[in-house]
């Protein structure tokens, strides 16, 4: 990728993400299989940690449960007993110009779009894959607690970015925090709006000339990415594969240069740490060279519905991972702007 490149990711509370998984996936169903009258499919989570090693064995390693967010930043459990560590959180602090928090995604919106320079139409949204009827999961502190044992890996990484990006917040603004209330209250209006496919017109503020957003506005905001192709198979474009670090990147140019995070075995320290928070936007030029590394169950649907739908009004062109099943898939379909293939 260029050096100019934007590298963003986001990451959720480890043990709201378990319950996310429970609810999405209905993994209950697989361990009273496994251990038929004595998993209670009433009170799973705390029937899942009475042994959760024993239901994560024998072909049922539900991997979205125990360390994902690590692993989909190419972070492993051997990782955690070595010294080096936290160079290699510090090293992905590095690598990446904004890892969002999902208890904050509005917050981390709003330093996206300033990040970016975009436009404040650019980041409103509509909330992707959104359970409306969740289920009231039981559980104990006690569950907490050995969760964190079981999934070591996705707490640490998580207290470490959400410190990071709670020293940031608390360095913005009052201009930053009046923007963010203006933006909350526009997301109320587009999804009243969105209902019943109206146009709403924004009057002109101090963070934007006047726009509207239209009811083909609507329709892109609750695309989720995915392309039908005609053996009715789905091909996500930008939610991609579980088992591998999944990339959208948003390119101005139609050169493809390789992308990898940094592999922890060959971790090298050497520079400081970014410590700024982003930047207000003004009259910079909006970024286009934009990659985002999804994980899963994060709210990452979302984000990855908003760098769509800003390259796609663009005409900016998508790479994704060179993975042999990407290109199969792709050659079944066509979709608006390129779709380039990154090198493994």
């Amino acid at each position: 990728m260029p050096t100019n490149s934007t590298y963003i990711t986001i990451l959720r509370e480890p043990f709201s993400h378990l319950k996310s998984a429970y609810e999405y996936y209905k993994i209950e169903k697989y361990f009273v299989a496994k251990a038929p009258g004595t998993f209670d499919p009433s009170n799973p989570i705390s029937s899942f940690l009475k042994d959760p090693y024993f239901y994560s064995s024998n072909g049922t390693n539900f991997t979205i449960i125990r360390n994902s967010q690590s692993a989909d930043l190419g972070i492993r459990e051997e990782h955690l007993e070595t010294t080096r560590f936290q160079e290699y959180l510090e090293t992905l602090d590095k690598d990446f110009s904004l890892v969002m928090i999902l208890e904050y995604f509005d917050e981390s919106l709003l330093m996206l779009k300033r990040l970016l320079c975009w436009e404040l139409k650019d980041i409103l949204y509509i909330p992707m894959n959104e359970n409306s009827r969740k289920r009231i999961l039981p559980y104990t502190e006690e569950d907490r607690m050995l969760y964190k044992e079981f999934s070591p890996l996705d707490h640490a990484l998580y207290s470490f970015f959400r410190s990071k990006f709670a020293s940031m917040l608390k360095s913005q603004n009052k201009e930053f925090f009046d923007e963010l209330s203006h933006f909350k209250s526009l997301l109320k209006e587009v999804r009243f709006n969105c209902m019943f496919g109206n146009t709403l017109v924004v009057k002109a503020t101090q963070w934007h000339s006047e726009f509207e957003f239209t009811g083909e506005d609507c329709r892109l905001a609750n695309m989720d990415c995915i392309y039908p192709i005609p053996d009715g198979t789905l091909l996500v474009v930008l939610a991609l594969s579980s088992l591998a670090i999944s990339v959208a990147i948003l390119k101005s140019q139609l050169q493809v240069h390789a992308f990898r995070i940094t592999p922890f075995e060959t971790l090298k320290v050497s520079t400081p740490l970014r410590q700024e928070p982003p930047p207000r936007a003004s009259t910079c030029p909006p970024a286009k060279n934009v990659v985002f590394i999804k994980t899963h169950k994060t709210g990452s649907s979302t984000v990855a519905n908003i760098i769509f739908r800003y390259g796609l009004v663009r005409k900016l062109n998508f790479a994704l991972p060179n993975r042999a099943i990407f290109q199969r898939l792709l050659n079944h379909i066509s979709i608006p702007g390129e779709v380039m293939t990154e090198p493994s």
